[in-house]
């Protein structure tokens, strides 16, 4: 652009001239997934004007900046179905803590958090290392992680383990299943996510939603609301108790949830709706 057009431009008059910039050099990368970026290298109206030396040295930063896009667009993308997946787990009711190759914890999800505020079962010490109030369990707990770090360190197949953890509160046992993280091709050191510690609450209620029950299988909100509530283990007669409707009432909802599902046997419904999308909603 010529300098007379520029200087005439409500682009130098509203933006250049009252930071006191003139000469621009810039690049504009685009994408083929859409992605726009634009590189801009200014100068003061005193200063010399851009050559072809600095335009040459722009050409040759190009490829770099190219590939540093790239790498952006890479780890957002992956950045985004982590949260996804967390989401989904979370949905899931499952609590999950991440250690590193010292034993310490790295990360948590809610769900996580919360037990471990909680300190019932499960909790964090000040070594930032996981800790069970079950003595009976305390050193299996520890030969399970030690055997994770070291799979995953040495790159060796190794099994996922289980246990069950007692709460002081009386509440149902947690469940424990620990395993190494599968190891990366930049896994060094011990900073890295080495063990994965998956933690499921009984007493907590299974997050299935209504409405994608209701959208999946035609249910009515009852009839959603009557297999969410069998789903967690209540009978038909708890479940009349609970709603106060009488167990002829149950049983009618029942039976009209069976030929909306295809399914015959209350067994088959719990499954169907355990394992069906709507434990994600």
């Amino acid at each position: 652009m010529p300098d007379s057009e520029l200087l005439a431009s409500a682009y130098y008059r509203d933006y250049l001239e009252p930071i006191g910039l003139f000469h621009i050099l810039g690049i504009d990368i685009v994408e083929t997934d859409g992605l726009i970026a634009k590189l801009r290298i200014a100068r003061r109206r005193c200063e010399d004007a851009f050559d072809d030396v600095h335009k040459a040295l722009c050409e040759h930063f190009l490829p770099h900046l190219r590939r540093a896009i790239r790498i952006h667009i890479r780890l957002n993308r992956a950045e985004s179905e982590r949260d996804l997946y967390a989401g989904a787990v979370d949905q899931l009711a499952v609590a999950t803590i991440i250690l590193d190759g010292k034993g310490r914890v790295l990360s948590t999800n809610g769900m996580a958090a919360e037990m471990l505020r909680s300190k019932d079962g499960i909790a964090i010490d000040k070594r930032q290392q996981l800790q069970v109030s079950d003595r009976a369990v305390k050193d299996q707990l520890r030969q399970m992680v030690a055997v994770a770090i070291s799979a995953q360190m040495s790159g060796e197949t190794s099994m996922a383990h289980a246990l069950r953890v007692s709460r002081p509160s009386g509440l149902p046992d947690l469940g424990l299943v620990v395993r190494p993280v599968p190891r990366s091709e930049w896994s060094e050191g011990q900073g890295h996510p080495t063990v994965a510690i998956f933690i499921s609450d009984p007493q907590r209620q299974e997050n299935t939603s209504r409405r994608m029950l209701e959208e999946l299988f035609k249910l009515t909100p009852a009839e959603a609301n009557l297999a969410i509530k069998l789903a967690r283990g209540l009978s038909i007669a708890g479940v009349s108790a609970e709603q106060n409707i009488s167990r002829h009432t149950s049983r009618a909802q029942l039976k009209s949830i069976f030929a909306k599902t295809g399914v015959t046997r209350q067994a088959e419904l719990v499954r169907m709706v355990l394992k069906s999308v709507a434990t994600l909603g």
